[in-house]
């Protein structure tokens, strides 16, 4: 064991995440012998969201390195600058290195000529790591002989020529398979099969390598990985290059994990980021992904559907139709998928981004996720904001450091949070399926759009403050973004209080100048009856008011009824894949779909997290209308 210490300080946004960056720094470190017989490792690792800047703080003192590795990323740089001046000051002899996306190339913004003993490394990380490392193994280090670095000398900065990325990533040991990841601590893990992005998306900085060759590992490689992490028992596993499915291979590795999952019983979900122009190797992947039980829901990042907005986010080149071609076979399937927005965009109008949601739902759009536009260090859209007149305030998550685009030319501030509140309107009538057949029939008919429906919502719920639903989407507008907590918590409500949420729906849906339509009355009974349970079902009674399905009988898992005659046939078509009924007879609605027991818990996070997960499993558990007597 070595006689000095370095820790690598991950904080990231997921619990029990094996700490990749930092896993391989290590091992590429190692390849040097001086620095192997030299240094011990040792790996902090928690949620940024869940540490305070005094905790993080006693955490490195009690650490005691004399090296401190920091990987820097938009959401936790905030807290890591919460810490570093009492560190530095703390621990005079010790050495420091920033690195990731949010520091590279922004050494005026992080270092200090106070510290000279900080240093930020400017690209990827391995060879620059090594080397500053081997310096420090010596006498007299000389950081100039350090590539990719970045650090104060007499008042001055200091920046050293750029290393060359790594083309053959073998070169880097593999932190799986040479035993530096416990599988005991770590249920969750992200893995890279290659580096780099073709596109230049003007919001983006794809670690460090945007409009960038793609560099590999090796398949052989790679699919031992993939049975290190089936073989011992890894949670879930998110492949973390920018275009999953850019490759020709990628079809066959999707094959390898499926059938690990099969030997093994794990991974249980899986998550990346599909390649954006080539739909049918995608499609191939989502399927196998989904018949292995592996995917919780397909992203389509789509963004927006305005083409002036594409062009000035860089997206151009990219295809729109590959997704409503994905979007029409995810549907074909019954795969659970959805659209990921950005809100708002330069160019895009809120009435733009309204038809744009419409336009989404009139191709199938399964469900909706919407981010900010986040500004952060690096990125293209930073040389732009007064061209697009771009306003943007502090995240308010404080250990974040990005910025969100709260108005633009096109959106005032009004604006912006009349879009949120759309989109809170929308997860909660489109996603999780409350008006679902009501808004296809309204659309059928011309009586009002989905676009028109939800945004009448949105302004229902702003018109009534005290309403609980109301609160809690109040409460969240500020923070311009639906996280995974606020969705849960959405999705909680409402199970928690159906029939409170069904009067709420009913007070809504009378009050539109449609409602004396009685089919329309029809359809929003059938969404009562439909609406999935996000936890295992605790049906009761049934919704009121239901008066022309005749419900024959309700059950802890669903109901039996008898719809219209003459609705049954669009019944099917509107209920989707979920519909095998053919009429004449009763119908069974079973909402029992693999739902999470609803466990009453001290810590209601973990229910959010569950109606999350729920929420984007929906068409799963969606419940089924089969014949009684099938």
């Amino acid at each position: 064991m070595g006689h000095k210490k370095v820790t690598f300080v991950t904080l990231d946004i997921l619990p029990q995440l094996a700490p990749l960056t930092g896993g391989y720094l290590q091992g590429y470190a190692c390849l040097d012998p001086g620095i192997r017989d030299t240094w011990q490792f040792e790996h902090y690792v928690a949620m940024a969201a869940t540490r305070t800047s005094a905790q993080l703080l006693a955490a490195m003192h009690k650490a005691d390195a004399d090296v401190y590795a920091f990987s820097c990323y938009a959401w936790n740089t905030g807290l890591v600058r919460a810490v570093l001046p009492d560190l530095l000051d703390a621990k005079p002899n010790a050495d420091f290195i920033l690195g990731g996306p949010q520091v590279m190339n922004c050494a005026d913004r992080y270092l200090s000529p106070r510290h000279e003993r900080l240093v930020l490394c400017n690209g990827e990380g391995e060879k620059t790591f090594r080397a500053w490392l081997r310096e420090l193994t010596g006498g007299t280090p000389d950081l100039s002989r350090v590539k990719g670095l970045s650090f104060y000398r007499d008042g001055q900065i200091v920046t050293t020529a750029p290393e060359d990325r790594i083309r053959d990533l073998d070169e880097i040991p593999s932190p799986f398979l040479d035993g530096l990841f416990d599988p005991r601590i770590y249920s969750n893990v992200v893995i890279e099969t290659n580096r780099g992005c073709p596109f230049t998306c003007t919001y983006c900085y794809w670690g460090g390598a945007t409009g960038a060759k793609v560099n590999k590992f090796s398949q052989t490689r790679i699919e031992a990985e993939f049975e290190w992490i089936a073989s011992n028992s890894i949670n879930s596993l998110s492949i973390v290059d920018a275009n999953w499915g850019i490759l020709e291979r990628d079809v066959e590795l999707t094959r390898l994990l499926s059938r690990c999952k099969e030997r093994y019983g794990t991974p249980r979900m899986v998550g990346f980021s599909a390649s954006k122009n080539t739909p049918e190797r995608v499609a191939e992947i989502t399927k196998i992904f989904h018949d292995g039980g592996l995917l919780l829901s397909h992203t389509i990042s789509l963004q927006t559907m305005q083409d002036t907005t594409l062009k000035k986010i860089g997206r151009q080149n990219i295809k729109t139709k590959a997704y409503v071609a994905m979007q029409r076979y995810m549907n074909e399937l019954g795969i659970s998928s959805h659209v990921e927005l950005i809100w708002p965009l330069p160019g895009e109008t809120l009435e733009t981004f309204i038809l744009g949601v419409d336009q989404l739902c009139k191709l199938g759009a399964d469900l909706f996720y919407c981010h900010p536009l986040f500004l952060i260090n690096n990125v293209e859209m930073n040389l732009h904001r007064e061209e697009y007149g771009l306003v943007a305030v502090p995240f308010t998550d404080p250990g974040s450091e990005a910025e969100v685009v709260v108005a633009t030319k096109e959106v005032s501030r009004a604006d912006c949070l009349a879009g949120w509140r759309f989109m809170f309107a929308t997860v909660i009538l489109h996603n999780l399926r409350s008006t679902h057949c009501l808004a296809r029939h309204l659309h059928d008919t011309g009586a009002a759009s989905y676009g028109e429906l939800y945004a009448a919502f949105a302004r229902f719920l702003q018109d009534r403050p005290t309403a609980a639903l109301s609160q809690i989407i109040e409460e969240s507008i500020p923070r311009m973004t639906l996280d995974a907590f606020t969705l849960g918590r959405i999705g909680c409500y409402l199970h928690e209080a159906r029939e409170a949420f069904d009067q709420l729906l009913l007070e809504f849906v009378s009050s539109q100048p449609w409602w004396r339509d009685e089919a329309a009355q029809l359809w929003f009974e059938i969404d009562l009856l439909n609406r999935p349970s996000l936890f295992h079902p605790e049906i009761r009674t049934v919704p009121q008011p239901v008066r022309r399905v005749h419900v024959l009988s309700a059950q802890p898992d669903g109901y039996l009824v008898e719809i219209p005659a003459a609705s049954l046939e669009q019944a099917r078509s509107y209920l989707g894949a979920k519909a095998t009924f053919r009429g004449g007879a009763s119908i069974r609605i079973d909402h029992k779909q693999s739902q999470f027991l609803h466990v009453p818990s001290s810590r209601v996070e973990v229910q959010w997290m569950q109606c999350y997960q729920s929420a984007f499993n929906i068409v799963q558990i969606s419940p089924t209308w089969r014949d009684a007597a099938a």
